[in-house]
């Protein structure tokens, strides 16, 4: 199975995605990053990042490159692809 976003053109398979999303909440953790602060760039309620981070909901391409865009990184950081 596959995840295609038109914006983003990310087409990752869904346990590559999986591993996206726990790189992705580690990062959040170890820097500190507030969930509240992420919700509120992103326009995702808070119940909904957390959600994600705690892997109790999928994360879909859009959420993952907003999530991305309110932290200041790139995709690629999470993604191991250079």
């Amino acid at each position: 199975i596959y995840t295609w976003n038109r914006k983003t053109g990310y087409n990752l398979k869904g346990g590559d995605f999986v591993e996206v999303q726990t790189r992705l909440a580690q990062y959040i953790r170890e820097y500190g990053i507030k969930q509240t602060v992420i919700a509120s760039k992103t326009g995702m309620l808070d119940s909904k990042v957390s959600d994600i981070l705690n892997g109790k909901r999928k994360l879909s391409a859009d959420d993952f490159a907003k999530i991305c865009k309110a932290i200041g990184k790139e995709p690629n950081d999470f993604m191991g692809v250079d």
